[in-house]
């Protein structure tokens, strides 16, 4: 019996080309586990929407857009 899992990934403070393409690879690897559910938390830009429509059929993923951009924001929820 295989026990479903959470999964946080912080995307906070990925905006650049380089970020977006890890984040697409690890997305799409974690898109073909559907035993687990992946929280992306992630700030509000052009790129990381681009990710969201693309990714947003996937029921096993919850992303939580975070508006604000400032540091005490991220130090939040990178540690709370």
């Amino acid at each position: 019996m295989v026990m479903a899992k959470n999964f946080l990934i912080n995307a906070l403070g990925i905006q650049d080309s380089g970020g977006i393409t890890v984040l697409n690879k690890v997305l799409n690897e974690c898109s073909t586990n559907i035993s687990n559910t992946y929280l992306i938390i992630c700030y509000d830009n052009k790129n990381i929407n681009i990710l969201i429509d693309k990714y947003s059929d996937i029921p096993h993923f919850k992303f939580k857009i975070i508006v604000a951009h400032g540091f005490l924001y991220r130090l939040y929820y990178e540690n709370i």
